[in-house]
């Protein structure tokens, strides 16, 4: 017969015990990040954040470019409406783009603010823009993706103006345009 030495088997199993830990706790980061990946993919990829800032553009010298369309703001505007912005940071705002249209470039010329009836982070209504070539309100940061709301006020404005345009301004320089 053969004998075992007692300390012998115990180092093995200490060894193995060992293997089995290092093995499970490698297993766990594997899955840990496999699913902090999965986590951030979802939370970016189907936002509306994400979409918002795809869609949208930054101001370049006073000129917003969007696919088919150009604004360029004069006499101020851009400066007054960033000041708006940044005064209401805590609800979302509304303003009336005035100027003329040639071709498919908007020169805004003149900026009106009207008045509001309600107003949060996440809502704004207000009295009507009579005349406008943009319609401009603003989302939280970031989240420059039309609302389904947003759409439908857009048609009706659209239907008796078809040369109007809906701005979603974002961040202080950041707008989303639709036509």
């Amino acid at each position: 017969m053969v004998e075992v030495d007692p300390n012998k088997k115990e180092e093995f199993n200490t060894e193995s015990d060992e293997c089995s830990n290092k093995l499970k706790k490698s297993l766990m980061l594997i899955i840990g990040i496999f699913l902090l990946v999965l986590i951030i993919s979802y939370t970016l990829f189907t936002s509306d954040a994400f979409y918002g800032l795809i869609s949208s553009k930054t101001i370049k010298n006073n000129a917003l470019c969007s696919k088919n369309i150009t604004i360029v703001f004069l006499n101020n505007t851009l400066k007054l409406l960033q000041e708006h912005y940044t005064k209401n940071n805590y609800r979302e705002i509304k303003a009336c783009l005035y100027g003329k249209k040639e071709f498919s470039k908007y020169f805004i010329d003149r900026i009106f603010f009207p008045e509001i009836l309600s107003a949060s982070v996440v809502h704004v209504k207000s009295v009507s823009c009579p005349n406008a070539l943009i319609d401009l309100h603003s989302h939280p940061i970031n989240h420059c993706l039309a609302s389904k709301k947003d759409v439908e006020n857009f048609k009706e404005l659209k239907a008796v103006n078809p040369d109007i345009l809906m701005v979603i301004m974002c961040s202080k320089n950041r707008f989303a345009v639709y036509e």
